[in-house]
């Protein structure tokens, strides 16, 4: 699969933005909620999809029933998950 890299703004260096491979998804519940279209980065060495918690709740997802996992976040730091599921579907 190959993405578009889109601009992304570079706080340190306005004149010169970040290339990022951006994607417009869409997500949904298994309780029939559908977020707003919102971008996505594609990460494509990533095993899972990662998505905020808030998001999560608005889907219907319930994150209380599930035990936390450890994984390891930006810079290999360890932190705190919760699995749940959900369908993205992407929009071209």
């Amino acid at each position: 699969m190959r993405f578009r890299f889109s601009p992304v703004p570079n706080p340190h260096d306005p004149e010169r933005p970040y290339l990022t491979p951006l994607i417009e998804v869409q997500l949904l519940g298994d309780n029939g909620a559908m977020l707003d279209p919102t971008f996505a980065l594609v990460d494509s060495g990533a095993h899972d999809t990662m998505v905020n918690a808030d998001f999560a709740l608005e889907l219907g997802i319930d994150l209380g029933s599930t035990k936390p996992i450890r994984i390891l976040g930006i810079a290999k730091q360890p932190v705190n998950a919760k699995r749940g599921e959900c369908c993205l579907l992407w929009l071209k």
